[in-house]
């Protein structure tokens, strides 16, 4: 394991005393269920759900990782937080007024996370879900793709010097390999499959508009120079299937459903706000 993990698995620790951020409710119960003894600190027992515990505060990526691969270095961050932790109360730094702030603090902190959570996992069901994904797709229909060659000149003379070379029934691709400038002319012009967007608009607009089998008969102009365009096929890109576009759709409908339940948790409280001098602060617009 690269230092740099190590290095995140131990920001992850801090990370986890800070934002008091929960395990997953059904990972923390998986292994409450048989809660096994990993190590012991002056005697005093370590647990796996300290480690499962420990996993959690890690970046999404490194949680992915296999916990084989993370169980040693997590292992002995638990170790080190034991004794930090008991040096702590030896110096009595958990009697400090700011200790005891920062703990109120986490504390409303694993609050606010547990009740969202809740909250959040009621509401985002398989049938929201695939409700969203329905929406999704009328928004973002598939689009299309085509396959394209082309053929890149310094001069406008010597592109229309080709078309005609085209009309007589020379090979657009040969033409490439023989004329073109641009670094595709040895494949023949070759640009393969792209979508809108990818190109200049110029040069996009002409090929888009030609049919699968067709040339452009004037040349394009573009930043680098006159272009030739053969459209070789056109094909429709089908949308993203679920499990593509699945965790964008969950962290959007969860940030919703997050907005919305604290939204109407203010409207139903009684708050008063104030400005940094101590005037009253005008209420948020809605």
């Amino acid at each position: 394991m690269t230092n740099r993990l190590v290095g995140v698995i131990f920001a992850g620790f801090m990370g986890l005393v800070a934002s008091a951020q929960p395990v997953l409710a059904q990972s923390m119960e998986d292994v409450l269920a048989e809660d096994k003894v990993v190590a012991t600190v002056n005697g005093n027992a370590v647990y796996m759900s300290e480690v499962v515990q420990a996993a959690a505060g890690l970046p999404a990526q490194y949680r992915e990782a296999p916990m084989a691969a993370l169980y040693p270095h997590l292992l002995e961050r638990v170790i080190a937080m034991r004794l930090l932790a008991a040096e702590g109360e030896r110096q009595e730094l958990d009697q400090t007024e700011a200790f005891e702030l920062q703990m109120e603090y986490a504390r409303e902190q694993l609050l606010e996370q547990t009740v969202l959570t809740g909250v959040i996992d009621a509401a985002l069901t398989d049938e929201a879900l695939q409700a969203r994904y329905q929406q999704f797709l009328s928004e973002q229909p598939g689009g299309e793709e085509i396959h394209a060659r082309h053929i890149l000149l310094e001069t406008e003379e010597a592109a229309v010097e080709l078309v005609t070379q085209l009309d007589g029934g020379a090979d657009f691709a040969e033409l490439a390999k023989t004329h073109s400038t641009g670094p595709s002319g040895p494949q023949g012009g070759d640009l393969g499959y792209f979508t809108l967007g990818q190109m200049v608009p110029a040069f996009e607009q002409a090929a888009f508009a030609l049919d699968a089998g067709a040339y452009t008969a004037t040349p394009v102009q573009t930043q680098f120079g006159w272009h030739l365009i053969l459209v070789e096929d056109r094909r429709a890109i089908p949308p993203p299937a679920l499990a593509q576009v699945e965790a964008q759709l969950r962290n959007e409908m969860a940030r919703e459903i997050e907005v919305d339940y604290v939204k109407s948790m203010t409207a139903d409280a009684s708050v008063e706000r104030f400005n940094m001098d101590g005037t009253v602060m005008e209420a948020p617009v809605p």
